[in-house]
């Protein structure tokens, strides 16, 4: 069942967003934006797992599929498209699910190959010290899912950036229906079936006896925590691709979680470009960037600083975009190769503004604005304050001088004002 963040969608954050990944990643229409927002309609939901997939915030998940392990001559992990025509057998199916809840698909299928994560699949490999992944879909050109980003497309962006990693990439195998029945693992034998032949009595008596293990033996493996629920997995690609490049830079293993010695120009997974011109130096994107892709390093007299924007922490979200009011920032996914530029750096100098006298920051060159941004975009007139320089087109009409009396006259009784009248006072 589709799970939903919305503490995480850029929807709850800006009322203005215009993000519609969700609505054009969905084949049945389950996604829709109207002028009460964004809507979610769970009956046309068929948890095919595309939305999930095309979610740059990570606010929707759905339950991680469980793979398979393959024998010979496929001994990797094994996953299958619910739509591959291929039906569980009776060994593998599902466990039975609680009551007034959706069935769990059986192990070794998931709704969508396309809406699976490639860094989940990557983690799944290592977890399972496997050198190869075989998938099974069904007919994607007759499917009426159609993904825009494929499966393949995200893993060759992901694992041509790790480059000679250690241990090494697996190997992602698209296998058809033969293969698949080839590779599936035997039937695990059930405890009420009673043998053919009565077990030796060594072996009779390993049922009795605990087996004695030696000190030096080995501690068994440790159990492999369950798997939480999957998302788009932006954020842990990202971490996976810095790590093992600064593992490749100092030489070594990574520690944990690295996941090898990739190259230090790896390129990022998203590009982020910045036009220097179009920008005001507001610092919204970097206020809000959950990736804190913008820095702000001040020198020590403080009257100077470098403005970064560092590609190699961008997840794809876009809320840089969606809050930048001058269009300056622009969030691509590059090519694999060649390998890009991570960071980009401008010089920026403090100054007071020539309207407010407030301070800012601005480009470091002659033409650079002398008024900060609220001065640029329209400074209010406010008529209380005791000081305060106004244009003659803004100035309050003077208001009429007060009667004159004479001397010996007094001021006319004024009227009450009547319930009536007090609507219109």
């Amino acid at each position: 069942m589709l799970g939903i963040d919305a503490s995480l969608c850029v929807h709850s954050r800006i009322t203005h967003s215009g993000c519609a990944d969700c609505v054009s990643a969905c084949p049945r229409g389950a996604w829709r934006t109207d002028d009460d927002g964004l809507n979610f309609d769970s009956a046309s939901c068929d948890d095919c797992g595309l939305c999930v997939a095309a979610c740059g915030h990570e606010a929707l998940s759905l339950p991680a599929p469980a793979v398979l392990r393959g024998q010979p001559p496929h001994p990797g992990l094994l996953l299958a498209c619910d739509r591959s025509g291929q039906a569980a057998s009776p060994a593998h199916a599902a466990p039975p699910a609680a009551p007034h809840t959706p069935p769990l698909p059986a192990p070794g299928f998931t709704g969508c190959l396309h809406g699976i994560s490639p860094v989940w699949l990557l983690e799944q490999a290592r977890q399972h010290r496997a050198s190869s992944i075989g998938l099974l879909s069904g007919n994607c050109s007759q499917c009426s899912r159609q993904p825009a980003h494929t499966l393949a497309a995200g893993w060759e962006a992901l694992c041509s950036r790790l480059g000679q990693a250690n241990p090494p990439v697996p190997v992602l195998r698209w296998m058809d229906v033969a293969q698949w029945r080839q590779s599936l693992p035997p039937a695990p034998a059930s405890e009420s079936t009673p043998s053919a032949s009565p077990p030796p009595r060594r072996h009779l008596l390993s049922r009795l006896v605990p087996p004695l293990r030696h000190h030096t033996d080995a501690p068994p493996p440790p159990t492999p925590p369950a798997s939480s629920p999957m998302t788009s997995g932006r954020t842990a690609a990202v971490q996976h691709l810095r790590q093992a490049t600064a593992a490749g830079g100092s030489g070594g293993s990574g520690g944990v979680g690295a996941v090898g010695n990739a190259a230090p120009t790896a390129s990022p997974l998203w590009r982020v470009s910045l036009d220097a011109a179009a920008c005001n130096w507001c610092m919204a994107c970097m206020k809000l960037c959950p990736a804190q892709v913008f820095s702000l390093v001040p020198s020590p007299d403080q009257r100077r600083a470098l403005f970064a924007a560092d590609s190699s922490a961008c997840t794809g979200c876009k809320l840089c975009t969606e809050v930048c009011d001058q269009a300056a920032l622009h969030v691509t996914a590059p090519p694999a190769q060649p390998p890009l530029a991570a960071t980009q750096l401008f010089r920026l100098h403090k100054q007071a503004c020539a309207g407010c006298k407030a301070q800012f920051w601005s480009r470091a060159d002659p033409s650079a604005a002398a008024h900060c941004t609220t001065c640029q975009n329209g400074k209010v007139l406010i008529q209380q304050r005791i000081i305060q320089t106004a244009s003659p087109d803004l100035a309050v009409p003077p208001s009429p001088p007060p009667p004159q009396l004479h001397p010996g006259t007094t001021r006319p009784p004024q009227p009450m004002p009547t319930p009536e009248s007090w609507s219109t006072q």
